[in-house]
C-alpha cells in the first residue's frame, strides 16, 4: 500500500559471529550463529505480512554478513568508511554488527523514507548480562512509538523496557583519528 504511512524493518542478520581478529573465547561460540535473530525476525514477519496479504506500507531490510578471521578482515585499529560517508575507527572486530546495521538503517532512511524506522538486533551477551533474558531492550526518541511498542509487547508476551539515550553516550563514541569509534 504506497499510500499509507511507510515503515522500514531492518534486521541484524551476523549468520556467525567468532568476533573476528578479536576472536571470542570458544565457551559459547556455536550458539554465535544467532547473531541474525534481528534479520530472522524482519523476514519472519515480511512473510506473515505477505501470507496474510496485508495492506500495510512495509519494508524489510536483511542487514546479513559474517564475522570470521581472515587475511581481508578488518583489524583494530583500521578505519572504514559507512555507507553515509562517516569515518569509524574499530577498535574491537567483534563489535561489527552496529557497522552492518548503521549502513543499512541509513539506506533504508536515505531511500525509503519512512515514518518509522524499527531495528531489530541481537546484543547477545550484554543485553542478556542486563535482563537476565527476562526482556529486550527499546531504545527511541519518539516516545508515542516506544509506548505502542511495549504495549504490543505485553499483548504478545515480549517484555520490553526502555533504555534511555543520553547526550553523554556521544562522548564514548569520539576518535581522535575518525569521526567516531566503534568499540
Amino acid at each position: 500500500n504506497k499510500k499509507g504511512k511507510k515503515v522500514c524493518l531492518v534486521g541484524k542478520g551476523i549468520t556467525f559471529d567468532s568476533g573476528g581478529i578479536s576472536l571470542k573465547g570458544p565457551r559459547n561460540m556455536a550458539e554465535m550463529k544467532t547473531d541474525m535473530l534481528g534479520s530472522a525476525t524482519v523476514l519472519g514477519v515480511m512473510d506473515y505480512l505477505a501470507q496474510c496479504k496485508s495492506k500495510l506500507n512495509v519494508v524489510g531490510y536483511l542487514a546479513i554478513a559474517e564475522n570470521m578471521p581472515d587475511a581481508k578482515a578488518t583489524r583494530p585499529g583500521d578505519i572504514v568508511k559507512a555507507y553515509n560517508g562517516k569515518t569509524i575507527e574499530i577498535l574491537d572486530t567483534d563489535a561489527e554488527g552496529r557497522l552492518v546495521l548503521a549502513d543499512a538503517l541509513v539506506y533504508a532512511q536515505k531511500h525509503q523514507k519512512p515514518e518509522f524506522l524499527i531495528n531489530y538486533a541481537t546484543l547477545t551477551g550484554q543485553q542478556a548480562s542486563v535482563s537476565c533474558a527476562l526482556f529486550s531492550s527499546l531504545m527511541t526518541f519518539d516516545q508515542d512509538l516506544e509506548k505502542k511498542m511495549i504495549e504490543s509487547g505485553e499483548k504478545v508476551n515480549e517484555k520490553l523496557v526502555a533504555f534511555p539515550i543520553y547526550e553523554e553516550f556521544i562522548d564514548h563514541t569520539e576518535s581522535d583519528v575518525a569521526d567516531v569509534k566503534n568499540s
